[in-house]
């Protein structure tokens, strides 16, 4: 058996190969097939669209149970981050109406607090760091997945360069948002790293030297770079499951076809319907 090439389309003005009539006299080329011709050859196209739906959706698996694990950890950076800011927002509300003196004093208790929530992030940013370069292969094959099988799947959802910093939810590319925003996590730790200060409370940058580990350090100013290596991963992984959709509607059409077919009757089939019906398959073997 051979390996599943996508049907051919000729337009219906190709000069060549397309049929029409002029006044009761067809004009192109039709092909007389038995029904139960075209049946052995939709068996044959219906095998070989069975087998690449199943090396689609190996291609995606491998690929969509990390990205889900690395969704779930920004959801929770994105949760720990509100949650602090919750709060710190509580936490202020009773300095904000005392005098200026009680407020001065709060600003070393929330210099300490957000010293706290960076180290927290920092953390759950390291683990949402773990492993992204030993998946670089996966992606890199997933990439050349989809380059090689283009002829499959001509709409390509991919949007490398819109400036995005949110992941998209893997079903509909809708969803929960990540991080984005003046708001977001990655915005507020940079903050910190340019001026020193979350908020209301100060952070002088030895005092964050002194908190956060080399790891929880760099894992945090690569938040967002791989929030969008992740992002553009997700778009690809809709692009492959939009193959499968398209790969199963064909094996729908074709399955109704093939139950509606008389076996001894004969057929009149033109080129598209030739290929699509997997004459085109049989010639290969």
């Amino acid at each position: 058996m051979g390996e599943y090439i996508p049907q051919i389309q000729i337009s219906a003005n190709d000069p060549v190969c397309s049929t029409s009539s002029l006044e009761g006299t067809i004009i192109g080329i039709l092909f007389d097939k038995k029904g139960h011709e075209i049946k052995d050859a939709i068996n044959v196209r219906g095998a070989l669209i069975e087998e690449k739906i199943a090396e689609f959706k190996l291609m995606a698996e491998k690929t969509e149970s990390f990205i889900v694990e690395k969704r779930q950890i920004l959801k929770e950076l994105d949760n720990l981050y509100q949650e602090r800011l919750d709060e710190k927002r509580a936490f202020l509300i009773p300095y904000k109406r005392e005098l200026e003196d009680i407020t001065k004093r709060a600003e070393d208790k929330v210099s300490d607090f957000d010293r706290e929530t960076l180290k927290r992030l920092g953390e759950r940013a390291v683990v949402f760091e773990k492993g992204f370069e030993d998946f670089k292969c996966n992606f890199q094959e997933l990439d050349d997945f989809l380059k090689k099988e283009k002829d499959v799947i001509p709409e390509v959802f991919c949007d490398f360069d819109n400036g995005e910093d949110c992941i998209r939810g893997i079903s509909g590319m809708k969803g929960d948002p990540g991080m984005k925003g003046d708001s977001g996590l990655y915005t507020q730790a940079m903050g910190i790293r340019k001026t020193g200060n979350l908020g209301i409370g100060n952070i002088s940058p030895e005092k964050i030297l002194e908190l956060m580990t080399e790891d929880e350090d760099k894992a945090i100013a690569r938040l967002k770079t791989l929030q969008n290596l992740l992002k553009v991963n997700v778009d690809k992984l809709e692009s492959l499951k939009f193959g499968i959709k398209k790969l199963k509607d064909e094996h729908r059409r074709l399955l109704l076809i093939l139950r509606n077919i008389d076996s001894e009757r004969t057929y009149k089939l033109d080129l598209n319907k030739l290929s699509a019906f997997g004459f085109e398959d049989l010639e290969i073997e």
